[in-house]
This record gives C-alpha cells, sequence and structure tokens, in this order.
C-alpha cells in the first residue's frame, strides 16, 4: 500500500484569529444552551430562584408582620387585603409562610453544609487512612445509603 502525493496543491487560507468572549458572554451562551435543551428544568430553576429571593426579601415584601394578630379579621377567606386569608386570631397567612420559607431555606442550607462538610472529611480520612478504615468506612456510607 503507497501513499501517492495528490497532484494539485490547492492553498490553503490561514483560519481567522480566534477573539476571545467575556466570561459574561461565555456565561449567557452557556445559559441559553441549558435553556434550549432542558427548559423544563430552567422553568423550575427560575421558579426555585424566585422562592429564594422572596424569602431573602421576605421584610421588604410582607404586607403585615408575621405575629402580629388583627383581632378585627379572625379566620377571614383570602381577600384583597389578605391574598391567603387569616388564621384563628388575625394573623395574615402569606406574610407567615413568607418568614416560614425563610426557616425552612435556613435549615435546608445548615444541612447542606453539615452533611457537605462530613462528606468531605470522611473521605479524606478514607483516602489517607485507607485499608481496613477505607473498607468499613465504606461499608458504613452503604448502609446509611440504602436507607
Amino acid at each position: 500500500m503507497t501513499v501517492t502525493e495528490p497532484e494539485t496543491a490547492y492553498p490553503v487560507e490561514p483560519a481567522a484569529p480566534r477573539v476571545e468572549s467575556s466570561p459574561l458572554r461565555r456565561t449567557g451562551s452557556g445559559l441559553r444552551n441549558f435553556i434550549r435543551r432542558a427548559p423544563l428544568s430552567a422553568f423550575w430553576g427560575c421558579i426555585a430562584a424566585a422562592i429564594i429571593v422572596i424569602a431573602v426579601a421576605a421584610p421588604v415584601l410582607v404586607p403585615y408582620e408575621p405575629l402580629k394578630s388583627d383581632f378585627r379579621a379572625m379566620s377571614k377567606p383570602p381577600n384583597e387585603r389578605h391574598y391567603f386569608g387569616t388564621d384563628q386570631i388575625g394573623r395574615d397567612v402569606l406574610s407567615r409562610v413568607i418568614y416560614g420559607s425563610r426557616a425552612s431555606l435556613t435549615v435546608a442550607l445548615g444541612a447542606v453544609l453539615f452533611g457537605t462538610t462530613l462528606g468531605a472529611l470522611w473521605g479524606l480520612a478514607s483516602g489517607y487512612f485507607g485499608g481496613r478504615f477505607d473498607i468499613v468506612s465504606q461499608r458504613i456510607i452503604e448502609f446509611l445509603q440504602s436507607f
């Protein structure tokens, strides 16, 4: 088997110089690709981001104090003043839900940080000590993940 040289060679034009795009432009491009490829995930990601923004901005957004009672508005159904209505002692339910989301997100963030820290330390110890410690710790992790 032989390789023959082509009889005619065509000149190759040099490629255009590569222009580096800004990090913001690359992020926007990646975000557009994500929205195009997974629109449902992008939608629910926006919903989650909106919930987080509302929880963080609760002191500015809530119409009433969550613990303040209005005895004239006890057990009222949803209306133009109280969008979710009021409870048995006249507290605005919407304000309580928004402030409750702050507590829930705080607990969730704490659990994620605790789990990540514990897992990283356990993994470092398992990698450093190896041997029996690694085997036993992997069996413990498998046992915990089975639930």
